[in-house]
């Protein structure tokens, strides 16, 4: 031991420290205590070799060594390995196999004189150490041992076997060594060194990889970078040593960027991308492919359950969801789809389940077209069904959809919902609410489901026991779901009444009108009202942004201010406000949604019950519409509903009415119109594109949108729209929510300041408030559908299979329906198609011996039929299709309503009178009209701001024309002019006019026949503090010359 110590001394590439290395001898190692690497030194008593393990190791740690003197560290390595591992001459040291101490040193001392000498003449190299055997599954006996020690005995585990095959594949001699490759890289260095374009394409490659990594990691902007943009460069990065096959994208919020510009922007857009962004855009055949993962095929009429189930898990989604139906214009198309093997574009007829059997389409042979044909109606729209998750910012989801001609009644619409409920409970889906867009067949199934109006006899089935709140006249099953109406719809349905001129709403003494608001755009600049010319005009019925503008307080605060008269459109226009927000905005408190949404009802209930007291006027003339008034008391009711049903559920989290509504079947619709290839002007579609195309393009769309959040991707119209109407889902965070007792006195608050409002107006009722603010028990639905008449028309008739097998078997007693199939099937002999007969025989090969003909047709895209030679030929059924489709109607293109704007801020005002005159009459004038004969007031004439223009005699289209001005020197006598009257007021102690006016209260408002119009005057001026109107001095005298001969004497 001790010349071997001397000896290892002498080598300084070994650099061992003397006071801290040590040998033990019983373990056979040698110990650095300096880098704790111990060098294992045994010997083979068989082979008489030495086994020298982690020199290199403690070579690598070479401590108190720098680079100038730590030169010869490979060659002491070499030497050492060398001298220890070699095979001693024969007959030295064959005895010496025991490893005691005497025989050690002795040994050693040999050993030393070998080393101390001159390297020896015959030098055997090392022989490779002994292989392990391989391990298998023998080792895992139950008393065996492990060769790691304590592991599972699990054969089938995935790290069991990883460990097995690592060290298996470290005792194979056969292994590639790292040796192997050192005369391939000095000969790649030595061709680069002498290869000058290979040399710069290496240095080009090696300064785009080190660029690509100091942008990502040491570049200050990249920090400041979007998420988007980082996902980029790391992909980027990890493929830019990488061959084009060799890319892997495995970033899910890439690829759904990626799959979101493929669907927005087209293959021609990606394919620009993909050409420009190597690395970082998959190519365009890997995007199709990728699509196709969403193109699970749901057939026509069909719910699709099992994916809801598997979308609300994948997102950790709450099994409650929100559905809504809804139904769009299509180009009515029939047309062959080979997957399903049946014919879409007809009008199915619907079963007891409210839907369609979508095997009535199956096309086994040219007789089943035929029948279809004639028997089956052309689908005009096609209806959809959404589910909607429970969460802000979470897609809608399409679980149903099919061809209708629009045939439908209340009850269809009842047993579809009825249907789609129970197959949803029976996956553990719940519904919560059920929403349409005002649909008088789907507002009548509400109706009875919510028992409107119906007078509940046990407080059992009362939402608020006893007489606590008579005005509340619903009730709803447990597990049925709330029915609600679109609340942007409403909204538009209630902006268009209001833009009818033909059709004023008085409000007591005053009148909501549309020219109310015209004055003020020509009384203001567009700056304060932020009003477009769009919204107001009534022929863009489904503006919803015009509402949300005409909602605006502001714009009420300058109504006041600027336009006299106006009470009435301020009050209406409240009532849109709170009708509307009392859904849509986020941030408001459950109460106040109550409050709000139940003061626009008792203010419409009062309000129609002054209408009714006399026939001054008739509701089918100055109220709105019946539809909107239903829909808005239905929603009052379905609000509370909601609130107390989560409440006993304690899931009130969930209480978000901005997703109860239609407008994701309306925003689905939209989508299917915009997701057309780029250069198409074809913005319509058919059934058949829905269920196999388009609609595959607006599901994926809207997942991998949604997701943008999770993987840190902005999309900016999907953030605008979740932050639309007062922020996300944070803002009902930490709500709270009202007891029954705090509904009830919120309710009864809304009905006083209801009331307190339209007394101010005018609207005044001697009857107590139980009557005027009751339900019309006229409006009441019975407690069942049996009464519920078809409002769309009859139900298409049912039609039997056709006896294929009894065709032949056609007399001369057949009816007309049957005759026409003959005929059609005639046509179809006589036409001339392609005959496929040949090439599908031909089509065998060797690996494929099955005939295609062998193959029952009727699963197939082919179709036998015979031609005029009753000859048998094999033809495509989507040819039958095509020859059989005629007269298909088409959409427009363009569904933007052309309307002729209307004329800007400075033209209007030049329309403006500006002295007392006599001219063209238009809407906003003030004018001067002569009164009747038996008028009580002391002067013949008043002053009134016309609102608008009618004919007071002549048909229903003629009195509906919208009149815009009137000619004093014309022939049109014909016309009235409908006004806000003031009194013009004579002092008669001075024999003057005096300044101020006064305002004429009216029992009734009508229109004033325009051929007493005697002359227009400037508008009056406004009294700030009181509201009050006053004439200017120059107005009154110049006034004189035309109302002399009408002032009292």
């Amino acid at each position: 031991m001790t010349i071997l110590t001397e000896w290892l001394e002498k080598h300084e590439e070994i650099n061992f420290d003397k006071t801290k290395w040590t040998f033990d001898e019983s373990k056979g190692f040698v110990n650095c205590g300096q880098c704790k690497v111990k060098i294992n030194i045994s010997l083979n008593e068989q082979s008489g070799q030495f086994r020298i393990s982690n020199v290199t190791r403690h070579l690598s740690n070479m401590h108190n060594k720098t680079k100038e003197n730590s030169q010869g560290r490979g060659k002491g390595s070499k030497l050492l390995m060398e001298r220890f591992a070699t095979k001693q001459q024969t007959g030295e040291n064959t005895k010496n196999t025991s490893m005691d101490s005497a025989e050690g040193s002795s040994y050693i001392e040999e050993v030393d004189l070998l080393d101390s000498a001159e390297i020896p003449a015959e030098i055997t190299p090392m022989q490779p150490m002994q292989t392990m055997d391989p391990l298998s599954k023998g080792f895992l006996i139950a008393d065996g041992p492990s060769p790691y020690g304590s592991i599972s005995k699990n054969w089938n585990s995935r790290e069991i076997r990883r460990k097995i095959k690592l060290c298996n594949s470290a005792s194979d001699v056969s292994q590639t060594t790292i040796e192997m490759y050192f005369d391939a890289i000095d000969q790649f260095s030595q061709l680069a060194k002498t290869n000058v374009i290979l040399s710069n394409q290496l240095l080009a490659l090696c300064e785009k990889y080190r660029s690509l990594k100091a942008i990502a990691n040491n570049s200050p902007t990249s920090e400041e970078a979007g998420s988007l943009l980082k996902k980029m460069l790391q992909q980027s990065i990890s493929h830019s040593k990488k061959k084009a096959k060799g890319y892997r994208y495995m970033d899910e919020g890439l690829n759904n960027f990626c799959l979101n510009t493929y669907i927005l922007g087209g293959r021609r857009m990606y394919e620009i991308f993909h050409a420009n962004f190597k690395g970082v855009f998959p190519s365009p055949r890997t995007m199709g492919e990728r699509l196709a993962k969403f193109q699970t095929f749901v057939p026509e009429g069909c719910v699709n359950v099992n994916g809801l189930v598997d979308y609300l898990l994948s997102h950790k989604l709450p099994m409650v969801v929100s559905l809504s139906e809804d139904a769009t214009a299509i180009v009515g198309k029939r047309e062959y789809n080979s997957t399903s093997n049946s014919i879409y574009g007809f009008s199915l007829p619907l079963k007891s389940n409210g839907l369609p059997n979508w095997e009535d389409s199956v096309m086994k042979n040219t007789l089943d077209a035929v029948r279809m044909f004639s028997t089956y109606k052309r689908a005009t729209v096609i209806i959809v069904v959404m589910a909607q998750p429970l969460g802000d910012g979470i897609p809608p989801m399409r679980i149903c959809s099919f061809g209708s001609d629009n045939s439908f009644t209340a009850t269809d619409v009842k047993n579809r919902l009825d249907t789609i409920v129970s197959l949803l409970k029976e996956k553990g889906i719940s519904v919560l609410t059920y929403s349409a867009d005002g649909d008088s067949r789907e507002l009548k199934s509400m109706r009875v489901m919510l028992q409107l109006g119906y007078v509940q006899r046990n407080n059992a089935d009362k939402v608020f026991p006893g007489n606590t709140c008579p005005w509340f006249v619903a009730t709803i099953a447990k597990d049925a779901p709330i029915p609600v109406q679109d609340t942007i719809h409403e909204g538009a349905k209630m902006r268009t009444r209001l833009l009818k001129d033909h059709r004023p709403m008085p409000f007591g003494n005053k009148i909501a009108c549309r020219e109310n608001l015209e004055t003020l755009c020509g009384l203001v600049t567009k700056d304060q009202h932020l009003l477009q010319e769009r919204d107001l005009l009534p022929e863009d019925k489904m503006n919803y942004d015009a509402v949300s503008r005409l909602i605006r307080p502001g714009l009420r605060e300058l109504l006041k201010k600027h336009v006299p008269g106006s009470e009435g459109t301020i009050f209406y226009l409240k009532l849109m406000e709170y009708a509307t927000t009392s859904f849509l905005d986020k941030q408001m408190s459950p109460l106040e949604r109550i409050f709000r949404l139940w003061f626009a009802v008792f203010s419409v209930r009062y309000w129609r019950y002054w209408m009714m007291c006399d026939q001054a006027y008739p509701l089918a003339k100055h109220f709105f519409t019946s539809n909107a008034y239903q829909c808005l008391e239905l929603n009052a009711h379905s609000l509370v509903l909601t609130e107390l049903r989560l409440q006993e559920a304690k899931m009130t989290e969930m209480f978000l009415p901005w997703c109860f509504g239609s407008q994701q079947c309306e925003s689905y619709f939209k989508a299917l119109r915009s997701f057309t290839p780029v250069g198409s002007t074809q913005t319509n579609f058919t059934v058949g594109e829905v269920i196999t195309s388009r609609g595959w393009k607006v599901d994926a769309n809207l997942i991998a949108t949604a997701e943008g959040d999770t993987h840190g991707i902005i999309y900016p119209r999907h953030i605008a729209q979740l932050e639309r109407c007062g922020g996300t889902k944070r803002a009902m965070e930490d709500v709270e929510h009202p007891s029954k007792s705090q509904i009830v006195s919120i309710i009864k608050r809304a009905l006083q300041e209801a009331k307190s409002e339209l007394n101010q107006l005018g609207v005044l009722v001697n009857a107590a408030d139980s009557e005027c603010f009751k339900y019309d028990p006229r409006l009441a639905v019975t407690s069942t559908l049996s009464e519920l008449e078809n409002i769309a028309g009859p139900i298409v008739d049912d039609c039997d299979e056709p006896d294929i097998e009894g065709v032949s078997e056609i007399d001369d007693q057949l009816d007309e329906r049957d005759r026409q199939d003959i005929e059609m099937l005639n046509l179809l002999f006589d036409a001339e198609f392609t005959d496929f007969t040949n090439r599908l025989s031909a089509s065998k090969t060797n690996k494929k011996t099955l005939d295609p003909l062998s193959v029952p047709l009727e699963l197939t895209p082919f179709v036998k039929i015979a031609d005029k030679n009753s000859r048998l030929r094999v033809v495509k059924k989507s040819a039958i299709i095509w020859f059989l489709e005629h007269g298909v109607r088409r959409l427009s293109n363009d569904r933007t309503y052309r309307v002729r704007a209307t004329s800007p801020y400075v033209q209007r005002q030049h329309l403006i009178v500006k002295t007392v005159e006599k001219r063209i009459v238009r809407i906003g004038d003030w004018c001067i009209f002569k009164t009747d004969e038996d008028c009580p007031l002391p002067n013949k004439f008043l002053l009134g701001r016309v609102l608008s223009f009618s004919l007071r005699v002549g048909s229903k289209k003629e009195l509906g024309k919208r009149v815009l001005e009137w000619a004093y020197d014309g022939d049109q006598n014909n016309l009235g002019a409908l006004c806000i009257w003031y009194e013009v007021v004579w002092n008669s102690t001075k024999k003057e006019i005096q300044s101020e006016l006064k305002d004429i209260i009216v029992s009734s408002h009508g229109f004033h026949p325009c051929e007493t119009y005697v002359c227009s005057i400037p508008p009056p001026t406004i009294d700030p503090s009181n509201s009050r109107l006053f004439l200017l001095r120059h107005i009154i005298s110049d006034l004189y010359s035309f109302v002399n001969e009408l002032l009292p004497s």
